[in-house]
């Protein structure tokens, strides 16, 4: 980060500041470089070797100038040592650091006095600045905030540029950031940590940021899903050398997958459930029917030719990438929901038009799913507290019907092909050749314990 400021200004809205710019250290002198060595060979400790070094790099004084969160470097020519800087800012009315600290001066008057002429033409921005400054003195540079936020907004999915911009959020208020309500109701991140540089990036932002996820109680899939984003828009930043490295970052394994399941015999109870919570119990099972899909795709599934054997749909989730083909069997066990829930079989009409009403963009689709999603899960603490058994969500679904199969003995293979993996390790040889009929059996078992089978 850079060090800490002895001039600073806002002139109408424009944030000017000078600094020590201590992203980048100037190359030790050989004289410098000799020393080091000499110290290493008479012994001396690597931490003292270390602060040593520290002490002499030099870094360039620069003035910042903050606009519309992107920020401008201008370079004085003059570089310093932290020492030296600390002189250079806590100076005395006279001695060397004073006029050194006045010809700095005359140079940030000269930038205050620029941005005020532009501002009062109407005339201002970052590039006009440059044009009165000279370009071989200003370097113009984006924060981490600008970047990330664009990077999110470069996602095709909603959902992706939410999880994005989530990961954004959860990063800058770890590091400082205070967050407010705009004049339309929408609330944003204000603060010196949005100035943060990609290249300002240190561990012990990562840390405080681990620090922050765990006292908000995320869990660990939360915590993955935030530092997989983050991990990408570093490496997209160092492929286009704007950063030099990536940190290493410390992902958690998600135990969702592992615990997060119902035993047949808990789906049976849901099943049977009777009460005012009905409906909710029944669009669980409707999700694990239909080989634990995502709502979202329940959501855009329509009738096809074939209305008394199966559905067919690409998943969402792989769409853009390689296309993942998954056909759901209309058992004995679905159809007494599809007669109660879903659509007149009509070909390339909805079955479930009632998840998604008449929303039609990507953004008011996503919400109603959530919406969809939220009211099934808030209906299910109540079926689920009746029944005395935990409670789960629709996710649970998807991770329910697969246990249950793993549990029938059902190849990995065919369990793959049935929930649309495109990443399982034997898929790729067996991809297509699972028939129809046997689909059929296959989803014929979900209500049979295959613990009372053994």
């Amino acid at each position: 980060m850079a060090s800490s400021i002895f001039f600073s200004k806002d002139v109408q809205g424009v944030k000017i500041i000078t600094i020590l710019d201590t992203r980048r250290a100037y190359n030790l002198t050989e004289d410098e470089k000799q020393l080091l060595e000499l110290m290493g060979e008479q012994g001396d400790e690597k931490e003292a070797i270390q602060a040593k070094r520290e002490e002499l790099l030099r870094y360039p004084l620069a003035i910042r100038v903050t606009y519309d969160r992107k920020l401008w470097y201008y370079k004085t020519g003059d570089s310093y040592t932290l020492a030296e800087f600390d002189n250079l800012r806590n100076a005395n009315k006279k001695g060397k650091w004073f006029d050194k600290q006045k010809s700095i001066g005359k140079i940030y008057d000269n930038i205050s006095n620029k941005v005020e002429e532009l501002k009062n033409a109407n005339n201002f921005s970052l590039k006009n600045l440059a044009a009165e400054l000279g370009d071989k003195k200003v370097t113009t540079k984006e924060s981490l905030m600008i970047h990330w936020k664009k990077f999110a907004e470069s996602k095709d999915k909603l959902k992706t540029k939410e999880q994005y911009l989530g990961a954004y959020k959860s990063f800058f208020i770890a590091n400082g950031a205070n967050q407010r309500t705009d004049d339309k109701g929408k609330k944003v991140l204000y603060g010196r940590a949005l100035e943060m540089m990609p290249d300002d990036i240190k561990r012990t932002h990562i840390e405080k940021w681990y620090a922050y996820m765990d006292s908000c109680g995320n869990s660990s899939s939360t915590k993955s899903i935030y530092l997989r984003a983050f991990r990408a828009l570093l490496n997209h930043l160092k492929s286009q050398e704007i950063i030099d490295n990536v940190p290493k970052l410390t992902i958690p394994k998600s135990t969702r997958r592992e615990d997060n399941f119902l035993t047949v015999d808990n789906i049976l109870k849901l099943r049977d459930y009777v009460g005012d919570y009905k409906q909710y119990a029944d669009w669980w099972l409707i999700i694990y029917l239909c080989n634990g899909a995502n709502l979202r795709d329940l959501a855009t599934l329509t009738w096809g030719d074939n209305f008394s054997t199966e559905f067919t749909f690409v998943r969402s989730k792989t769409a853009g990438k390689s296309p993942s083909l998954v056909h759901i069997p209309i058992t004995d066990l679905l159809a007494p929901y599809l007669e109660k829930y879903a659509s007149t079989r009509e070909k390339g009409q909805r079955v479930f038009p009632q998840i998604l009403l008449d929303a039609t963009s990507e953004r008011a689709i996503s919400n109603r799913v959530h919406d969809f999603n939220a009211n099934i899960r808030n209906g299910l603490i109540n079926v689920c507290e009746a029944l005395q058994m935990p409670v789960v969500s629709a996710a649970w679904a998807r991770n329910s019907y697969i246990t249950t199969l793993t549990w029938h003995g059902i190849s990995d293979a065919f369990i793959d092909d049935m929930v649309g993996h495109t990443d399982g390790k034997v898929l790729s040889g067996y991809q297509g050749k699972i028939s129809p009929k046997k689909r059929m059996q296959i989803n014929s078992l979900l209500f049979t314990n295959p613990e009372e089978d053994m």
